[in-house]
């Protein structure tokens, strides 16, 4: 597994462990009712980054599409743990989505230069037979 993997699979999850720790925190609150859209985001978010982790080592098509989807609920879960004053929470959680995106793009240019050279080499070989 190469280093920009291996942050970003570390940054997953912490982001997860972030939200799971969220999530629990908000079910022992006393009034859960007030709770129930942190709750709901946290699990989102906490969901979303282990289907992305789970996504990130198969070379699958949906994986951009499953990232921005993550970035959204992380967003989402940021944004109602500041309504709920859980400020490290939504700090982390903001903290993490921006650099599981920066991953991504990197590890995505990667992939496109990768096939691009492909590509290349192909279309200079079919050349090179003619």
């Amino acid at each position: 597994m190469n280093d920009t993997m291996e942050n970003l699979t570390s940054k997953l999850t912490a982001c997860q462990a972030a939200c799971n720790h969220c999530y629990d925190a908000c079910l022992k609150e006393e009034d859960i009712d007030m709770m129930r859209e942190c709750i709901r985001t946290d699990h989102d978010c906490a969901d979303m980054c282990g289907i992305v982790l789970s996504f990130a080592h198969r070379d699958s098509a949906l994986f951009t599409d499953l990232v921005e989807l993550c970035a959204k609920a992380c967003d989402a879960c940021a944004e109602e743990c500041e309504n709920m004053n859980i400020i490290n929470t939504a700090k982390n959680v903001r903290k993490l989505a921006v650099n599981v995106l920066k991953l991504v793009v990197h590890i995505l240019l990667k992939i496109r230069i990768r096939v691009y050279l492909e590509k290349q080499r192909d279309s200079f070989s079919l050349f090179y037979f003619f």
